[in-house]
């Protein structure tokens, strides 16, 4: 008799119970909509700031500059002051640098945009990059053109120096992830579908712990004690310049891969690409 009533009571709260199911995903959907929102227009925010305070503090350095220059002009070669006058040269190159950073996180010019080979200048990247790690790390590339109405040399409008950019800082941070031990970095070049071209790097670093994931593109957040704090949000800057999108998946103890798309160039109306 027991029995008999409790499946009665299964039957009549089954469909009360996917209902709810039903609902709850739906919510939780809604959620992570409003979150995304509200992370890209605070990104949006910060990005604005940052084009702001770069335009003006590069205007500070720009007289910082010439001034010392003339300084160097008025005073003899041998005057003790000449060395500490350089001294600040050196500093206004590191300050500039700095500035750059900070300026391509909010940059909308795209100035110097051209149509670009990724593939090349992958390629050229990661042959400097190579000279730079130890044995124990195996920096791997995956180039996947298999089809033949695919360009192998993955057209893309961009401006190289700024992607170049990009993708020696994902590799680099891919580097710093690893264990003392060493391991892998894989690159991942592929077209995904819908006119993208998808850059993937992924390691088999420590991961990024959940509470650490949201905060990621903020500019000068970081979990490192000698970085700035610049380097992906900065990256998130120039991909979203060029109208492509980032993304990062990572797990603790798993490693991370961080995946660029990026619309894909109509290499047979713009003539061959060009690294």
């Amino acid at each position: 008799m027991d029995q008999r009533r409790k499946a009665r009571v299964s039957t009549r709260s089954s469909p009360r119970v996917r209902r709810s199911s039903v609902r709850l995903k739906a919510c939780e959907r809604h959620l992570e909509r409003e979150r995304r929102v509200l992370q890209a227009r605070k990104l949006s925010a910060i990005a604005a700031l940052a084009g702001g305070f770069a335009h003006d503090f590069n205007n500070m350095l720009a007289a910082i500059n010439g001034f010392t220059e003339l300084a160097l002009d008025d005073i003899p070669a041998d005057s003790p002051a000449r060395e500490n006058l350089t001294e600040v040269f050196a500093g206004v190159k590191k300050a500039r640098h700095l500035v750059d950073q900070i300026h391509a996180i909010g940059s909308r010019n795209r100035r110097g945009f051209k149509t670009v080979s990724l593939s090349r200048l992958l390629e050229d990247r990661l042959s400097h990059l190579r000279t730079r790690f130890p044995s124990t790390v195996q920096l791997q590339t995956n180039v996947c053109s298999a089809v033949p109405t695919q360009n192998p040399d993955f057209p893309i409008t961009a401006n190289p120096d700024e992607i170049g950019l990009v993708i020696e800082h994902l590799v680099q941070n891919g580097f710093e992830a690893l264990p003392a031990s060493g391991g892998r970095i894989t690159i991942e070049l592929r077209y995904p579908g819908s006119g993208q071209i998808e850059l993937s790097v992924k390691d088999t670093g420590s991961g990024i712990a959940p509470q650490v994931m949201e905060h990621l593109f903020e500019p000068f957040f970081t979990t490192r004690q000698k970085a700035r704090g610049l380097g992906l949000a900065m990256c998130h800057g120039i991909v979203d310049k060029h109208r492509g999108s980032i993304s990062v998946q990572s797990q603790l103890g798993h490693g991370t891969c961080v995946k660029i798309c990026l619309p894909q160039e109509d290499a047979a109306n713009n003539g061959s690409a060009t690294k």
